[in-house]
């Protein structure tokens, strides 16, 4: 293998462009860290690994291998060309939305991708515009970054509070509940749903706390009547003031009616609420795309 270039680092390793010497095929490839002790892999990155190769989705990232030389271990990705947060800061900022139609492919593939991968009760738990790669040719999205996926097991089992970066992270967790399910991902898919709509991070906190400010001015303050149980969470005591929802159509106003109603359910405070990724596969948004492809 012959390194092209770094392209982005983080807990569990570092991610660089390769050319493969015998077939010139250019790879993604993440050299994973060990632990000083023992020479083991962290059980992260073990569970990484084993979760990416159970994984088989057009819209997941493939794993084409996995190798260790000497003391390191290096897991190979097909490569693609770059990520959705480059691809929306490459638009011309001048026009507020990309095509619609676009929208709409880009939501349909994430969501397919996070169908499958909550059919297998696993969970993405950090799911950014960053994580999603992009072919330019073909519009091709697929999730990437298993870094910090978790294979439920039971959904009353307590999970870590560690996961999505803040931007992304559902109230629940932002909250302070130990114990979440998939709708954690469909909130991060909510956020870059409006994203890719306006090309700007629809919730932008310098904190945690400053985090449910922006989404409670946004999505109105929750009560324990929208939300039962929300007194009992753990950050619910934080003397957030009362505002109301605030009508999303107005906020995004290039988003048409039927997307306004799917990216709603999909930002749903209370998250026995929020829409499942099958659900949201199934709404009337996707309906002209669903045609599109049955006729062709």
């Amino acid at each position: 293998m012959e390194t092209v270039e770094k392209i982005g680092e983080g807990k569990s390793g570092d991610v660089s462009v390769a050319k493969m010497r015998k077939t010139g095929q250019i790879v993604a490839i993440k050299k994973l860290r060990q632990e000083l002790r023992g020479g083991r892999l962290p059980a992260r990155a073990r569970r990484e690994i084993e979760i990416h190769l159970r994984l088989d989705h057009k819209n997941i990232v493939k794993v084409l291998n996995v190798l260790r030389e000497e003391n390191t271990v290096y897991v190979i990705f097909q490569h693609l060309d770059m990520n959705l947060s480059s691809y929306l800061m490459s638009c011309p900022r001048q026009s507020r939305a990309i095509d619609p139609n676009l929208t709409k492919s880009f939501m349909l593939q994430i969501l397919e991708g996070l169908a499958y991968c909550h059919n297998y009760r696993i969970l993405h738990r950090n799911l950014k515009p960053k994580n999603i790669l992009l072919n330019l040719k073909s519009k091709t999205l697929k999730l990437s970054d298993f870094g910090m996926a978790k294979f439920v097991k039971s959904p009353h089992d307590p999970l870590t509070q560690e996961v999505v970066t803040q931007y992304y992270r559902a109230p629940e967790i932002l909250l302070g509940s130990a114990r979440y399910n998939s709708g954690i991902d469909i909130w991060s898919a909510g956020c870059i749903f409006a994203e890719v709509v306006t090309k700007e991070i629809l919730f932008v906190g310098d904190s945690e706390i400053d985090q449910l400010y922006k989404i409670f001015r946004l999505l109105g303050t929750p009560t324990n009547y929208t939300w039962p149980g929300y007194n009992l969470l753990p950050g619910s005591g934080g003397g957030f003031d009362l505002h109301p929802p605030k009508n999303l159509r107005t906020v995004f106003p290039s988003l048409d009616p039927v997307g306004v109603d799917l990216l709603s359910k999909m930002l749903c405070l209370n998250p026995l609420c929020r829409i499942s990724a099958k659900d949201a596969l199934r709404h009337k948004y996707f309906s002209s795309i669903r045609a599109s492809t049955s006729s062709s």
